[in-house]
């Protein structure tokens, strides 16, 4: 039986110890709160035969582990374009937590692509090696929460995904969990639970040798925001990051990578980023 991040009663989100931080025992992982914005804006682009361009999270504070009510209205409302605004807030007293804009956007299956997609051969995750997102520490002594779910796979397990990995590496993400009980968790909303990574990922590859996945590595940043875009949608629950950057100056940064399915790149995420000294 599959477990689950949330119990929903109407607007109202009721979290399981799956949507904990590794940072605290109070307050929630960046990733959930961004899978249900990911889901309010899916259901939005489906009833108007649209899909989801962009999602924009700003996180307002750190957003606690406690019922969460979801509100949204639309900034527009066309034929071919939708902008979804949405808002995460306390149910005991509605403090905002987290706001979110979604773009919506109509496809023209006829239309021929003028810039298509790159198809260079990437290694897919069965090729790679099996890790922890967090170290041994803190998986046995820290809270609970998504993190412990997270699958990753990094490095060449054989020679030649190990040459690629370390050429032009690509890390792979899942999470075998349900967003709300009951119901299974889309690749939309998998690909936006693991696109709060981006920081740390970055930070990580950028310090670590080609191949390596230093768990126990920690840096002063945290992200404030996470945009996601996405070209076409995310196929299946495997979500790889590519081309990853993280450059930052007097305590404010820009973290991304470039997003990935088993199918090939589908977008990019991009987050803000500031000193946590």
């Amino acid at each position: 039986m599959v477990e689950h991040i949330y119990i929903q009663d109407g607007d109202i989100f009721h979290p399981t110890h799956w949507a904990g931080s590794p940072w605290s025992a109070t307050t929630q992982h960046g990733g959930p709160p961004n899978a249900l914005f990911m889901r309010a804006a899916e259901h939005a682009a489906g009833e108007a035969d649209m899909r989801v361009a962009r999602l924009t999270v700003d996180i307002l504070k750190p957003i606690p582990l406690q019922s969460l009510i979801l509100s949204s209205s639309y900034a527009r409302q066309g034929r071919r374009m939708a902008i979804l605004d949405m808002k995460l807030s306390r149910a005991d007293n509605g403090t905002p937590v987290a706001l979110s804009r979604a773009v919506i956007l109509k496809e023209h299956g006829e239309h021929e692509a003028l810039f298509p997609a790159p198809h260079a051969a990437r290694p897919g995750p069965d090729a790679l090696n099996s890790h922890d997102l967090v170290s041994k520490e803190r998986r046995e002594t820290g809270p609970q929460g998504f993190h412990l779910a997270i699958q990753v796979r990094y490095g060449g397990a054989n020679e030649e995904a190990s040459r690629e990995a370390s050429d032009d590496p690509i890390i792979w993400f899942t999470a075998p969990l349900d967003l709300v009980d009951g119901e299974p968790m889309s690749p939309g909303q998998l690909c936006a639970a693991i696109c709060d990574l981006t920081t740390v990922v970055s930070g990580r590859i950028r310090n670590a040798p080609p191949g390596t996945w230093d768990n126990t590595r920690m840096f002063k940043m945290l992200n404030t925001d996470t945009t996601l875009h996405l070209f076409r949608p995310q196929l299946g629950h495997w979500v790889g990051f590519g081309e990853s950057s993280i450059i930052d100056y007097h305590g404010i940064g820009v973290a991304d990578v470039t997003v990935y399915d088993e199918q090939g790149c589908l977008g990019r995420a991009v987050q803000t980023v500031a000193s946590n000294a």
